[in-house]
């Protein structure tokens, strides 16, 4: 069977848990600080031309996207 995924906006108060999973996927080696600047950015999502978005199966985070969006038209 194929797992069943959804999207969503990533809330700013998942952006502790959203930047641990980007270590995660880098296999951990991320230094803490680059963590925590993940951390204030994914903070800052929805803001400031910037967006963040958690892919999830059975209500488990299992992927990250984050996209700067441009206010012209792309083509």
């Amino acid at each position: 069977m194929v797992a069943s995924y959804s999207a969503r906006p990533l809330s700013p108060g998942e952006a502790a848990a959203g930047a641990r999973a980007w270590k995660e996927l880098a296999d951990g080696t991320l230094p803490s600080e680059t963590v925590a600047r993940i951390e204030t950015l994914l903070r800052e999502a929805g803001t400031h031309d910037f967006a963040v978005f958690v892919a999830e199966t059975r209500g488990e985070m299992c992927g990250i996207a984050t996209a700067r969006v441009v206010r012209d038209q792309l083509s």
